[in-house]
């Protein structure tokens, strides 16, 4: 179960968070395996912005569009981390907007 927890994270080229990327946002999932006994944030890349906090997502993605390393700074604790090496854009719609 992924679920929206942080929208709109700004995400950045260097790993001293002076180069923000400007075509992309950070959006941080928190991930609850099978069972309910492991949970955990992840940050994806993404270009929509219609994300709403507490709602639970589709795992979709768009494989045409890929974003190379990038970093943030942790909205909870404020220090820097790297989102991800590599990644592709992350278009997960709200499970109740799918019919």
């Amino acid at each position: 179960m992924n679920v929206v927890c942080h929208t709109g994270v700004d995400i950045f080229d260097d790993q001293e968070c002076l180069i923000k990327r400007e075509e992309v946002k950070g959006l941080i999932l928190e991930t609850t395996s099978p069972g309910g006994t492991l949970k955990s944030h992840r940050i994806f890349p993404t270009r929509r912005t219609n994300y709403k906090k507490g709602k639970q997502v589709a795992w979709e993605w768009n494989m045409d569009l890929q974003f190379g390393p990038s970093w943030y700074r942790d909205p909870a604790t404020n220090e820097i981390k790297q989102a991800w090496n590599g990644s592709t854009e992350f278009i997960g719609r709200h499970l109740e907007d799918l019919s």
